[in-house]
């Protein structure tokens, strides 16, 4: 082993003004001449003169961003180190034509490669390159670069020479950096054994564990199935825990679950293991800064150099028919934002715009599987032919094809659900004219004379009923000018208003809900309380006795929509019932939260609603769902609620 005399570690990024103050307080401290201090303290650093110390600050401003190639700064050594030409190694060695640093930016080049680059490596150590010295830039020490790049024998080479791996995370460019910050940090995927063995070197050696590191994200990292199980078992809602401090995702893993961290490695075992355990393949990560929100499937989308593709392939072959493939999240990838929400097959198709050409993201083969799950499956081709028709505003085309197949108006698409949800299985042709689910984002302009023509086609009742659910529900249609069109056609079929009244309060189309009373639909007290009508309430809760479930799911839609009057009229209805679940299987707190609804909320906490109730689906408080939908002040009372919550003497609300 080479042996390096004790000597102080120069910063990531050292000034050159302030080592000379350094030296002039020591100069003074010590009653020495300034070219004493000067010569001592560039000792301390490793140097043999003043000039050899600014020589080397002036080096290690120098350097690269990237590893992979292509660098600019590296000098002669470093780069026929990196071209892995070991003449000319020699040949510079031998000629002396290198400073101190050149050594070292060499050996970072040699060990970055080092089953090619072994002697290299060898005879730079030899000649005095320091296991422990610094790749420059501000990148800091070069064994971060076998963290980096995965190159476990390289990490091996420097500790067995002296490196330090047990470090505090120091400053650096790229934010606070050790081994294992840079080994689990890496933007490599794919590459699991490598970086398994360089965990376990590291951890061999005394490396410290970053912050907001479980055990269980550790164990993914690992690829440690029976670590994963143990701490399940431990904790079995970790499984559905979203964890804001979440560290080291290329796309941002903050907010996101033990699924999104095992689909960002690319760990398949892990992955299967988490999904036989129930985790949610369509649990969304919290909104954080305005970013977030995104599904475990889009961590295996657009991954450097393809790697991600065994992984999307296996989610689509094991969970494929479950995968909501409409989810639209503003993502942050290395650091930053992309300019929109978009789905996943979208993020794919965005990052080839501006990927380099030796680093390439996705490719047109991934967008083409990605677009291909984002349609329903729709086997018959007249069937297919009519959906195509409509989305291409051709009624010409649609009336041919119901004139020649007139089964078509009253046939099922032979479709799993996969492609929304169990509420599209099987659907109608008339389901379509709706675009809920959203499939193409627009309606065509004569969408109403074609729904007419199905319709007059023979279109069963309970499909125009079905319609009018997924019209009076739905964003597209309101947002294409055609809901209220739709809509009076469906009522005026003889579509059946109740179901279709509830599915618009539901989801807040508020305008659908009061068309559809002026359309003769029956005001219950759910409809009621999302559209804010105290008047109407108190009316019906004159009436005869209202149920249990009909009150919970009041109280929710009039918290989703931020009505606190009509949460201060149901409040003292719902004595023992305040905590009750209905939509989204979690509370009127938690709709009121997500929405940011600060005086929905204060009215709840005042009657009573429980803070540190879980919602069935993510296992998370209400806190949690207003850091979800972007209300940081808000999470931070219902924070300080939780942790002073005491039960009722009089047993649960």
């Amino acid at each position: 082993m080479s042996q390096h005399p004790p000597r102080k570690r120069l910063p990531i990024d050292p000034s050159a003004e302030h080592l000379r103050k350094q030296a002039k307080r020591l100069a003074a401290s010590g009653s020495i001449i300034l070219a004493r201090a000067q010569h001592q303290l560039a000792a301390d650093y490793g140097c043999a003169s003043w000039g050899d110390l600014m020589r080397l600050v002036e080096d290690l401003q120098r350097g690269s961003d990237q590893l992979s190639g292509g660098q600019a700064g590296m000098g002669p050594l470093a780069t026929a180190a990196n071209a892995n030409d070991i003449a000319q190694v020699r040949a510079l060695l031998a000629a002396g034509a290198f400073r101190r640093h050149d050594l070292d930016q060499a050996l970072a080049r040699a060990v970055l490669a080092f089953a090619q680059r072994r002697e290299i490596a060898e005879l730079l150590v030899a000649y005095g390159a320091d296991p422990d010295g610094q790749y420059g830039a501000a990148y800091g020490p070069i064994v971060l670069v076998t963290g980096e790049c995965l190159d476990p024998d390289g990490m091996e080479f420097l500790i067995r020479h002296g490196a330090d791996v047990a470090f505090a995370p120091l400053q650096s460019k790229y934010g606070p950096t050790s081994p294992l910050i840079a080994t689990l940090g890496t933007y490599m995927r794919g590459a699991n054994a490598r970086k398994h063995r360089c965990i376990d070197l590291l951890l061999a050696h005394g490396a410290r564990m970053p912050d907001g590191l479980t055990p269980a994200m550790l164990a993914i990292h690992r690829g440690d199935i029976a670590a994963l199980e143990q701490a399940l078992a431990v904790d079995p809602q970790m499984l559905h825990r979203r964890h804001p401090d979440m560290p080291f995702g290329n796309l941002r893993l903050a907010g996101g679950t033990l699924l999104h961290l095992a689909v960002e490695v690319g760990d398949i075992p892990c992955i299967r293991l988490l999904l036989d355990r129930g985790a949610d393949i369509n649990a969304r990560s919290l909104v954080i800064d305005g970013c977030g929100g995104q599904t475990p499937i889009f961590h295996a989308v657009a991954t450097n150099q393809g790697a991600g593709l065994p992984v999307l392939n296996y989610l689509v072959r094991q969970a494929g028919r479950w995968i909501d493939r409409g989810v639209r999240a503003r993502l942050l990838v290395h650091g930053r934002p992309t300019p929109e929400a978009m789905t996943a097959a979208a993020y794919a198709a965005w990052t080839m715009a501006g990927a380099p050409e030796d680093w390439p993201r996705a490719n047109a083969h991934e967008i083409a599987f990605l677009r291909g799950l984002e349609a329903p499956t729709i086997a018959d081709p007249a069937f297919a032919a009519a959906v195509a028709a409509l989305d291409a505003g051709d009624l010409d085309g649609l009336g041919e094809l119901l004139r020649r197949h007139p089964r078509l108006a009253t046939d099922r698409a032979e479709e799993t659900g996969a492609f929304a949800g169990p509420y599209f299985a099987r659907p109608a042709l008339l389901w379509f004219i709706a675009e809920n689910p959203v499939r193409t984002g627009r309606l065509a302009r004569n969408i109403v004379a074609m729904a007419q023509a199905i319709i007059a086609a023979g279109a069963a009742p309970a499909d125009i009923t079905t319609t009018l659910g997924l019209v009076a529900s739905g964003m597209v249609p309101r947002q294409s000018g055609r809901q209220e069109e739709l809509i009076r056609l469906l009522v005026a079929a003889g579509a059946d208003t109740a179901t279709a009244l509830r599915s618009a309060v539901q989801h807040g189309e508020t305008v659908a809900a009061r068309l559809l009373l002026q359309l003769g639909a029956a005001p219950d007290l759910p409809a009621l309380a999302a559209l804010g009508d105290c008047a109407g309430l108190q009316r019906l809760l004159q009436g005869p006795s209202i149920g249990r479930r009909d009150l919970e799911e009041a109280l929710v839609l009039a918290a989703q929509a931020g009505h606190a009057a009509v949460i201060d009229v149901l409040a003292g209805r719902m004595r023992g019932m305040l905590d009750g679940t209905s939509i989204r299987a979690a509370t009127a707190l938690h709709l009121a939260a997500l929405g940011g609804h600060d005086s929905a909320v204060e009215r709840l906490l005042a009657h009573g609603a429980n803070p540190t109730l879980l919602d069935i689906r993510h296992q998370a408080t209400p806190a949690d769902w207003a850091v979800h939908g972007g209300h940081a002040d808000l999470a931070a009372i219902l924070r300080r609620h939780e942790a002073q919550w005491n039960p009722p003497s009089d047993g649960p609300r």
